[in-house]
């Protein structure tokens, strides 16, 4: 009986090692279809980069960035929202504001600011939800600008749809918006996805901006 035990219990010890070193599931770096929450559906996708808050894949409809809380939950499990760089390097999150000469920016910069309801436009049935400051290459009139789709359906936008309001300047169009991965490369227009959220780089200038605004072209 001694014996019998001990062989079970030689076997269940067997199991629990065999589990403890299994290896842990493997992320994902390639999809042959990605239905992204909202109902936008990539394909023949390939993971090009890991980023804060989102991730950049290559695609049949071509160079994407998709905002982690889009993606479908059995792959956001290997995709957790990294955590922002404390103290200066840290890049802020400001408002957007429909009338330029009240555009202010946030004095805390621990905290990102939340768009009122009420400084809010639309154009396409799309918001600009906020932007901040971003440098790309040699461009450094930059601002990474966060749009929302609230319509049923797919939204094109282009770079001239967006203008810039800078200090000490008038108003500035878009001139192209970029492309992030590796390579990098520029793009002129950004389809949104019905009820979604896109984050699109925006270049204005090639000199440094002190951008207080980001609205919709007139």
């Amino acid at each position: 009986m001694v014996a019998r035990r001990c062989g079970v219990l030689g076997w269940v010890l067997v199991v629990i090692a065999a589990v403890a070193t299994a290896d842990p599931p493997v992320r994902p770096t390639q999809w042959t279809v990605l239905e992204l929450k909202g109902g936008r559906v990539l394909h023949n996708v390939k993971l090009i980069s890991d980023e804060t808050d989102s991730i950049v894949v290559r695609a049949d409809e071509g160079l994407v960035k998709v905002a982690k809380s889009t993606l479908p939950d059995a792959v956001a499990v290997f995709f957790a929202v990294k955590a922002l760089p404390p103290g200066p390097t840290e890049m802020m999150m400001v408002p957007f504001n429909g009338d330029p000469a009240n555009a202010v920016r946030p004095q805390d910069p621990t905290e990102k600011a939340v768009v009122n309801a009420g400084d809010r436009k639309l154009f396409k049935g799309c918001t600009i939800v906020g932007f901040q400051p971003r440098v790309y290459r040699r461009m450094l009139g930059c601002a990474e600008v966060t749009v929302r789709n609230d319509t049923d359906t797919p939204i094109e936008v282009s770079a001239g749809d967006f203008t810039c309001i800078a200090t000490g300047l008038g108003p500035l169009p878009g001139r192209f918006m970029v492309i992030e991965g590796d390579p990098s490369g520029r793009k002129l227009k950004e389809v949104i996805p019905p009820h979604g959220d896109v984050e699109d780089i925006l270049a204005f200038s090639a000199k440094p901006l002190e951008i207080t605004g980001v609205q919709w072209s007139p």
